[in-house]
């Protein structure tokens, strides 16, 4: 495991290889994320920033190493394990929504709205983002106007990424340091 805020290392780390958590929404609707394989290891990582942990705190006794170190004696057996996991867990992310209760109610996708979306090249506004069950994104195109099924991210700005996106902005904004427009 790496990561940006310990730069020029690399750790082994224990990660469930699946999970499930219950997260909120910035309107407080409940919402549930499976994630498997690569998105489980990153979801507990990203959470351990959370909770104050670097991969660092949690690595192996001995098995802490520089970037170059990894890339001489490791690399080889971690890409091997990692197309492993890519290959057995191969639906990556889906979302569940629940509710009050957290009892699962079905969703064929999310739809989400915020007031700036990144589309590739630039932001723009009145663009809508749609993710199916299997967690991918189906398609970003011009906002609709549905009157339910959206979770509306109002003054906010959306960037649809790669499953291991890490929150480093996110953990930037918690100490005051984000952006704003």
């Amino acid at each position: 495991e790496g990561c940006l805020s310990v730069p020029g290392m690399r750790g082994e780390v224990s990660r469930a290889a699946a999970v499930r958590c219950t997260a909120f929404r910035p309107d407080g609707t409940k919402f549930v994320v499976r994630a498997e394989g690569h998105a489980a290891g990153t979801l507990q990582h990203e959470l351990d920033h959370l909770d104050g942990k670097l991969f660092p705190d949690i690595a192996f006794a001995g098995r802490l190493m520089t970037s170059e170190s990894f890339e001489l004696h490791e690399k080889e057996r971690f890409f091997a394990y990692a197309n492993e996991l890519r290959d057995r867990y191969p639906t990556a992310v889906a979302f569940e929504e629940v509710d009050d209760a957290g009892n699962g109610l079905a969703v064929d996708e999310v739809v989400l709205q915020a007031e700036l979306t990144w589309t590739g090249s630039r932001f723009e506004r009145g663009v809508e983002v749609v993710v199916g069950s299997d967690g991918r994104i189906a398609r970003v195109s011009p906002k609709s106007a549905r009157l339910g099924g959206v979770v509306r991210l109002e003054r906010k700005a959306l960037v649809p990424g790669f499953v291991n996106a890490h929150s480093h902005a996110f953990q930037r904004g918690l100490r005051g340091k984000g952006e704003s427009y």
